[in-house]
C-alpha cells in the first residue's frame, strides 16, 4: 500500500460453524472463509485505525467508539486503516 492510503474491509464472521459451513456449500463467487474477529483484525497489523476499528459494518461510524458486538450467529464486520 501507498504511505497515506486506506484500506477498507468488510467479512462476514460466524460464530455458529454448523450455520458457517452451510453457507460455505451454498457460496459459489469463491472461497469462503469463517474468520474470527483476531484473524480479521491481524490483516491490519503495521495500520492506523481509523474511526472504531473492526466493529458491526452497520453500527460503524467514524465519529463514534466502537459499539459491543450483539450475540447472534453471525456478523459482517468492517475496518478501515491508513498507512
Amino acid at each position: 500500500m501507498a504511505p497515506g492510503s486506506c484500506l477498507i474491509i468488510s467479512v462476514a464472521c460466524f460464530d455458529d460453524e454448523t450455520l458457517a459451513k452451510r453457507l460455505a456449500a451454498e457460496y459459489s463467487a469463491g472461497t469462503f472463509v469463517n474468520h474470527d474477529p483476531a484473524d480479521i483484525a491481524s490483516f491490519l497489523a503495521g495500520l492506523i485505525p481509523v474511526g472504531p476499528g473492526l466493529t458491526e459494518a452497520g453500527t460503524w461510524r467514524a465519529w463514534i467508539p466502537a459499539p459491543v458486538l450483539r450475540r447472534r450467529e453471525g456478523h459482517v464486520l468492517a475496518c478501515a486503516a491508513r498507512r
